[in-house]
């Protein structure tokens, strides 16, 4: 790829950039057969909070890579389909900690290993080599584009 003649999805990043979009419409489409109100941003909310329960918005929005605005969206879509609960932070008078709720832990059960079979079928068929290969190369284009992120323990 080039100034003059910008194939942008004949290159390696334009294919990772295709494929993964392709992957997140799949994903998409399949959450919504078993969940129809739920979209791929909202299961990544609940994946992330499955990880580290309560946790502030603005540590969601960093984590997602999203912004401030985009996250109390997803979580007020969130907390209206009651996924989620949000409580002060007894740290920050000013903040909230945000929290799974029953039916947040229960849809997230219900949908993970449908994701993670999907994510599984993505690569099968490509060597284990490959893949590492494929993972070196997205762990350099995120150290070079944002290093936090890539090194942050949560």
């Amino acid at each position: 790829m080039n100034a003059d003649d910008p194939k942008h999805f004949d290159s390696i990043i334009g294919k990772s950039w295709m494929a993964m979009k392709l992957l997140q419409n799949q994903m998409q489409a399949v959450i919504q057969k078993k969940h129809p109100f739920m979209n791929i941003e909202q299961f990544q909310l609940l994946l992330e909070l499955k990880h580290d329960d309560g946790v502030r918005p603005s540590e969601l929005a960093y984590r997602m890579q999203r912004t401030k605005s985009t996250i109390s969206s997803l979580l007020r879509h969130a907390e209206r389909s009651e996924l989620i609960a949000s409580s002060p932070d007894p740290k920050h008078k000013n903040a909230k900690k945000v929290y799974l709720t029953m039916k947040g832990h229960r849809v997230y059960a219900d949908i993970a290993p449908i994701v993670d079979k999907e994510l599984l079928d993505s690569t099968d068929g490509i060597s284990e080599a490959d893949q590492a290969i494929v993972a070196k190369a997205m762990e350099h284009i995120i150290e070079k584009i944002n290093p936090e992120w890539l090194h942050d323990e949560w």
